[in-house]
């Protein structure tokens, strides 16, 4: 009898033991501290600490990619020559804050990148960021030129012969006189902190004022004047001709010279410093995640959707169709499409794996 129960109970005691990695039926496996389950409980300090820094990341690295768009939709944008500021045009504010804050914030990490540079050993950054800037105007040198070219071209076919009025010049020579002018002004008179404050309404008011105003924009007026090819419209000229020329003038004023003027002020490193942050950020929360399916549903539902927008200004050197709010839209739209893409692989590979299982 006494048998017969022992062999009941050999033969039933891994029961349960699939619930667990470890058969604590053992009394040599439950003796190990290392065999026993860690017990978790809600009130543990360590864990709600955790899990409140984990939020602080996350909320971090959403608000930082949200700002950058932001920033970038409304900076980068058009150039105006001081004359054409209208302090009652609502637009005019708004474009010249997003330019003048948005080079403010390129001046500011290249000055930090200048100080790297001169007082330490990592000559490598400086050299490194100068070669991105090269890159971003070897892009935008190259995405320009077709742009350029056939707007030159509508012109050409538009005035039906020769004006006297018109000369259009070449493209290469445009950009290489406008590339060097802006970034000589742009070294030559970098954007200080005592300018900013310029004024006599009081320090707040003196900022506001000046963020308001084309300030960058200012100062590397007379070098675009001298070497853009900004036509003026004849009187005599047809609707046909005057939509060519306000085109071709259009795309100078707010593509060509707004790019340049940018990179001229650092807007690769300073791009490249604003996506690392984020993305960091986001690593973080990402390495403070419990398990292998919160890591997963984070990059799923927040990393893919938020992060392109971060690559935008890098595109928008490629592509100048993406500029301002059409490069946000793009960005959240791209990283929705990879988003919805990747759930779709996840769930078929999950339903494949619970088949086969």
């Amino acid at each position: 009898m006494i048998n017969s129960y022992q062999n009941t109970f050999d033969s039933n005691k891994n029961l349960y033991s699939k619930f667990t990695d470890t058969n604590f039926l053992s009394t040599q496996n439950y003796s190990n501290n290392n065999s026993k389950p860690k017990i978790k409980y809600y009130n543990d300090e360590i864990e709600i600490k955790k899990k409140k820094t984990k939020k602080k990341f996350i909320l971090g690295s959403v608000g930082l990619v949200f700002l950058g768009a932001i920033g970038f939709a409304i900076g980068g944008k058009k150039f105006k020559f001081p004359s054409n500021f209208n302090t009652e045009n609502f637009k005019d504010i708004i474009e010249n804050f997003g330019n003048n804050t948005n080079n403010i914030k390129d001046e500011c990490i290249g000055r930090i990148i200048d100080f790297i540079d001169n007082k330490t050993p990592l000559k490598f950054i400086k050299k490194g960021f100068n070669k991105c800037s090269d890159w971003y105007r070897s892009n935008v040198h190259k995405s320009m030129k077709t742009k350029f070219e056939k707007a030159q071209k509508a012109i050409l076919e538009a005035e039906g012969g020769s004006t006297p009025e018109i000369t259009l010049q070449n493209y290469d020579n445009v950009f290489n006189n406008l590339n060097q002018g802006i970034t000589e002004a742009a070294q030559n008179g970098k954007l200080t902190t005592k300018e900013l404050f310029n004024g006599d309404k009081g320090k707040i008011k003196n900022l506001w004022n000046n963020l308001i105003h084309p300030l960058s924009d200012a100062k590397i007026a007379n070098t675009v004047k001298e070497n853009a090819n900004i036509i003026d419209i004849p009187e005599s000229a047809s609707e046909a001709l005057k939509k060519a020329i306000e085109n071709y003038n259009k795309i100078q004023q707010e593509e060509l010279i707004p790019k340049l003027r940018d990179i001229a002020y650092g807007a690769a490193p300073s791009d490249i410093v604003t996506a690392a942050i984020p993305i960091g950020t986001f690593g973080v929360a990402l390495a403070a995640s419990d398990n292998k399916e919160e890591r997963k549903s984070l990059l799923l539902n927040l990393g893919l959707p938020l992060f392109p927008t971060v690559t935008m200004p890098i595109l928008g050197t490629i592509f100048p169709i993406l500029n301002g709010i059409k490069a946000m839209v793009a960005g959240f739209a791209v990283g929705s499409i990879f988003s919805s893409g990747a759930k779709l692989i996840d769930n078929k590979l999950n339903k494949k794996t619970a088949n086969e299982n």
